[in-house]
Formats: structure tokens, C-alpha cells, sequence
């Protein structure tokens, strides 16, 4: 059977390849192809050992082999966070008003963010305003209740801390510091400064963070009330006060002081009660105040006179707002703030612990002691001029007779330890006290000897008439009468005042006047009458 897949030859080419390789086989024997093998094989041969002669020295230097043991662990939910610095204040702003000789205080805490421990700084820096008013203020900073600092506000440097806590900022504007109006304002930031502890400054690197907390301080009690009399019942002091419902010079009046040494319009401003309504809202116009004007000068008053019944006798609240409406002073007073003092015209004021009263005791004032800046006290009433304290006037009271105050001042009293003068008017006096014509009193030096006699006080009557006062015993009568130059100059100093003494008064017989004394006429004696009264007439 014939094989399909072998290949078919035919003898020619059978005859042929049996040639070959009988051929092929003789070269093989006679070593013809190992030749060819070894021709290949020496070409490498000789590329290996030029490589390997080369590199002989390599390979020699070649010692010992180290081998180590290594291993491999793997450490799974694990983290790392970088830190932060973060800190924060608790209060960020402040605004207030402030007057002279007046501190206005703010508090605020330093918190630490729950970040890193950290140190910081304080320093203030100017945001808008009048850069003269802010020189012009103090500020202490206290950390926990101790000073950090204390000087010119916008000086303001602490030390590098890092204690947390409270810090308190008192701001001040010295009494002196009176160059400004209201509405003057000042802004102002604390700069809080804090940087990481290993690092020396702020801004040298690491992590740091800054708070502020921002100020507004406004000039805002320059123009402030100053005294007020609620309830002007008759007489006393020598003055009709009329009564709530009274016009001006009479009824209830409210006065204003400038402490500012700027004058200053008040036109728009307007005083209230503690009510919103209008009828007892009283602009400030020239029509109702003493001096006329609405221009109040600086350190000057400006009395504001109601005419018409406006504060509680019960007690009520004083309110000056300026022309935006914005409420610059006030002042509430109620019935206890007088019920624990006596009224005692024409003596020390007294406790009365256990007196009681419904309404405010009539003809008492309420003002600030000093002027402008002191506290409320129970004074006199002095519209229009300096403040003072009973004790401090003496027995000396005023008369009004036109809205100037000055027309005349009379002495109630027998007996004058201490001259006082109202601030405003001229005190050029001479005294001269007259008895039954044979002794005189007088300020002058005499020649002639001085006897002393004893009078003894019995009782002040008070007397508001404008002549001459004129009551005594049927022995003895005491006038005394003050009489003013015309264009006189104003001296209050205390070695030029005349005391006559409850026990001693000096009598000179024939003693010359350097003035025309008025003409005294003894009247007769009253025995319901005091035993000795004084009057000082201001011509």
C-alpha cells in the first residue's frame, strides 16, 4: 500500500540525494564540520575570556559574602494630626459715652481654642476718629485683678504672657482734658497677639493668631445736667420760688453746665420727664432760659425754666437729650433720697431717721458738687451759679427780684460766724451794725478803745422783705447792713471776711466810716420778736 504523504521522486532526483549524503557523510568523517563548529565556538570563547580578563581583578578583590536576616511588620490604624494655635475672646466691642474725671470699664476672657499652649501681647491700635481725643485718654488693663498697665491709651504695650484669664480695661478722661465738645469720638483697637511658646516673637513662625476687640469712646457728658428743682414751694432762702406751675424766674427749672472749655449750641435739644409725651417735653429755646440764648459758654451754666408743672414731687427722672435725639444725661431722684435729710434752711443739714415723706421736701434742689462732674448731693438751689452745700453758704441766702439773681442777698440770722459770697457777685463790703445809737460795728481800724459786749443768740428769724430789718428786745436791737459799691470787685478771700462771733461782738463808739452809711431807723420793740436778728442789704 503506498503512503499518499510521502513524497513521490522519481530516480533521477532519488540518485541525486542518495550523492549528498554519501558526501556528507565523507566530510563528517574527514572532521570538516566539527572545523565550522569550533570556528563559531572560538569567537565566543575568546569574547568570555576577554571579559572574564578584564574583570579578573574585580573579581579577585571579591572576599566573602554577608548575609543578613530581615523581616517586615506592618502597624495598621495609625494617625497623625498636625496641632493648631486658636484662641479667643469673649467680648469683642464696647462702646460708651464718657465725661471728664469719668472711667468707663470693660471686661473680656482670653480662652484657649483647645489648641496648643501659646504666648501673647497686647497693643492698641487707632481706627478713626480724633486722634487729639484719643491722646487724651487713659487706660489701666488689669489681668485677673492685677495691673498690666497703666498710662496713655494709645502707649499701650504689655509684657510677653502667657497666663489666661480676665482682662479689664478702664478708660479715663482726666479732669483737665476739657478741650473737647460733645460727639468727639475715638475708635480704637486691643490687639491681642498670640504666637506657639518655642518660637522667640510674633511673626517669626510657627502658629500663631490674633483676636481684637474694638472701643468707641465718644465725648458725650461735656454738656451735662447740673442742678434741678423739682418741687418750688413759697419762700425760702429769701426767694419765692412760686410754685410748680409758675413762670420763670419762678417754677421748676433744670440747669445745664459745660465742661468743656468750647461753647457749644444747644439749639434742638430739648429736656423730658420719665414719660415719652409731648407735653412734657421742653425744647431748649432762648425764650425760656437764663441767660437768653441757647449758647451755652464753655465752663458756664445755662438755666432751662419749665413753666409749667413737669417733675413728680414723688420722685421722677430728668432726661436732656440732643438735637439726633440721642439721650446724653440723666437723672432719676425719688422721695427716699430726701426723706433721710431735714430740711433746715439757715442751719447744718441734719438727719431725720425717723422722719417719712410722700413727696420731696419743697425747695430743695438736687445738684452735682463740684459743678459739672461731682456727685448728687442736697444743696442749696443755685440756678445759675456755682453749687454749694448749706454748710457751706453759711447763714447767707439770696433774693431774687428779676431773672439776674443778683439784686440782693440778705443775711437772716443775730449772729454771722461766716461771710460767704454767691459766686458772680461783687464783694466790696463794708459792714457797720447799728444798736439803740451808742454802739457801732464796724470793719474800720479806730483810734479810739474797743469794749467787748456779750449778746447771746436766741433764735434766726427769717425776713424777706428788702428793707431794713429792724427787731430786737426792748434793750437792745442789732442791724446790720451791707452796702456794695457800684462796679465793686469780686474778693472772696478768707482774710478780707468779718466774722462777728455768737459770743463777742465789738463795739467802737464814735468809729468813722469810709462810706455814707444808709439811714437805720430803730423801730420799737416787739416782744414777740427775736432778741437780736441781722440783715445784709445789697444796694
Amino acid at each position: 500500500m503506498i503512503n499518499k504523504h510521502l513524497p513521490v521522486y522519481n530516480g533521477k532526483k532519488l540518485i541525486r540525494l542518495m550523492k549528498k549524503a554519501r558526501k556528507n557523510k565523507k566530510k563528517f568523517l574527514l572532521g570538516l564540520i566539527p572545523a565550522k563548529i569550533f570556528k563559531t565556538f572560538s569567537i565566543q570563547f575568546l569574547v568570555l575570556l576577554l571579559l572574564v580578563g578584564l574583570n579578573w581583578s574585580g573579581i579577585l578583590a571579591i572576599g566573602t559574602t554577608a548575609a543578613y536576616y530581615n523581616d517586615t511588620e506592618t502597624a495598621s490604624e495609625n494617625g497623625f494630626t498636625a496641632s493648631s494655635l486658636d484662641f479667643s475672646l469673649t467680648e469683642n466691642s464696647f462702646q460708651s459715652t464718657i465725661g471728664l474725671d469719668e472711667t468707663v470699664s470693660k471686661n473680656t476672657v482670653i480662652v484657649n481654642g483647645d489648641g496648643m499652649d501659646f504666648q501673647y501681647t497686647l497693643e492698641v491700635e487707632e481706627v478713626s476718629g480724633e486722634s487729639d481725643f484719643c491722646d487724651a485718654l487713659n487706660l489701666q488693663a488689669k489681668l485677673n485683678g492685677v495691673e498690666q498697665y497703666n498710662g496713655s491709651l494709645m502707649s499701650l504695650t504689655t509684657p510677653v504672657l502667657t497666663t489666661l484669664g480676665t482682662w479689664k480695661f478702664n478708660i479715663e478722661l482726666p479732669v483737665d482734658e476739657d478741650s473737647f465738645i460733645n460727639g468727639e469720638e475715638c475708635q480704637f483697637d486691643v490687639v491681642f497677639k498670640g504666637w506657639q511658646t518655642n518660637v522667640g516673637a510674633y511673626g517669626d513662625g510657627g502658629f500663631s493668631d490674633e483676636e481684637r476687640m474694638s472701643f468707641t469712646i465718644t465725648a458725650g457728658k461735656m454738656i451735662v445736667l447740673n442742678e434741678f428743682l423739682p418741687n418750688p414751694d413759697g419762700v425760702a432762702y429769701g426767694f419765692d420760688f412760686g410754685s410748680d406751675s409758675s413762670d420763670m424766674p419762678q417754677g421748676e427749672w433744670v440747669e445745664l453746665y459745660n465742661n468743656s472749655t468750647e461753647s457749644v449750641d444747644l439749639t434742638g435739644w430739648y429736656l423730658r420727664d420719665d414719660t415719652p409725651g409731648e407735653g412734657n417735653k421742653t425744647d431748649i429755646v432762648a425764650s425760656n432760659s437764663l441767660p437768653a440764648t441757647t449758647i451755652i459758654g464753655g465752663k458756664s451754666w445755662l438755666v432751662i425754666y419749665m413753666n409749667k408743672p413737669i417733675y413728680n414731687n414723688t420722685g421722677d427722672t430728668v432726661r436732656l437729650f440732643n438735637g439726633d435725639n440721642i439721650l446724653v444725661d440723666s437723672h432719676t431722684y425719688d422721695d427716699p433720697d430726701f426723706c433721710e435729710i431735714e430740711p433746715t434752711p439757715g442751719d447744718d443739714n441734719s438727719t431725720d431717721a425717723s422722719g417719712s415723706c410722700t413727696t420731696v421736701p419743697p425747695n430743695k434742689s438736687y445738684a452735682r458738687i463740684p459743678d459739672g462732674i461731682g456727685d448728687w448731693v442736697d444743696p442749696i438751689p443755685t440756678p445759675g451759679k456755682v453749687n454749694m452745700l448749706l454748710t457751706e453758704f453759711g447763714d447767707y441766702s439770696y433774693v431774687a427780684s428779676s431773672v439776674s439773681f443778683e439784686d440782693e442777698i440778705i443775711v437772716e440770722g443775730a449772729s454771722v460766724e461766716e461771710e460767704s459770697v454767691t459766686p458772680g457777685e461783687p464783694n466790696n463790703i463794708s459792714d457797720e451794725t447799728t444798736g439803740t445809737g451808742e454802739e457801732v460795728t464796724t470793719d474800720e481800724t479806730a483810734d479810739e478803745p474797743v469794749e467787748q459786749e456779750e449778746i447771746i443768740e436766741e433764735e434766726i428769724a427769717p425776713n424777706t422783705e428788702e428793707e431794713p430789718l429792724v427787731i430786737g428786745s426792748g434793750e437792745e436791737t442789732i442791724v446790720q447792713e451791707t452796702i456794695i459799691e457800684e462796679g465793686a470787685v469780686e474778693d472772696t478771700s478768707a482774710d478780707e471776711e468779718k466774722a462777728v462771733t455768737e459770743e463777742d461782738v465789738i463795739v467802737e463808739e464814735d468809729a468813722t466810716v469810709g462810706e455814707e452809711p444808709a439811714v437805720v431807723e430803730e423801730s420799737p420793740a416787739d416782744d414777740s420778736s427775736q432778741n437780736n436778728n441781722q440783715e445784709n442789704e445789697v444796694i
